[in-house]
């Protein structure tokens, strides 16, 4: 699966469709839903690709989870697996929660930081106010 995913975010291979609600309907149409749907490359009117990883791009990852997102994120950051022709890429790279204490290069939302780019800067200022997002006082510490 995470060769599936890298593919798809770095290389633009995998399904393709330029209607990603119209992806979405017939992959539930077919029986395959929530995490199990595959992943679906968008592409423009041309048939390219949009939306690939490119060296020094900005990656904000919007998982929690510690499973697939940290095998996404040593693949992408940390480690190249050649025999995989999966390789990391310079990237400015923000994950919602630390993976792993070791990981080097990523920025976790939730602890505080100096952010090293102006870009970072700028984004946290204007949308955050502040990376680390209070915990709602329904849900338990």
């Amino acid at each position: 699966r995470v060769k599936v995913a890298y593919d798809l975010l770095v290389e633009g291979k995998g399904e393709h469709s330029s209607d990603m609600a119209l992806a979405m309907q017939k992959s539930y149409d077919e029986g395959v839903t929530d995490e199990f749907v595959k992943p679906v490359v968008r592409i423009d009117e041309d048939g390219n690709p949009i939306g690939m990883i490119r060296p020094n791009d900005v990656v904000i990852f919007f998982n929690y989870r510690n499973d697939r997102a940290k095998e996404l994120t040593i693949v992408l950051t940390q480690e190249d697996m050649p025999q995989q022709g999966m390789h990391t890429l310079p990237l400015y790279y923000c994950c919602m929660t630390p993976y792993d204490a070791k990981f080097e290069g990523c920025i976790s939302c939730s602890t505080r930081r100096t952010w090293p780019t102006r870009l970072a800067s700028g984004f946290r200022s204007r949308a955050f106010g502040s990376c680390a997002s209070p915990r709602p006082r329904s849900m338990p510490t």
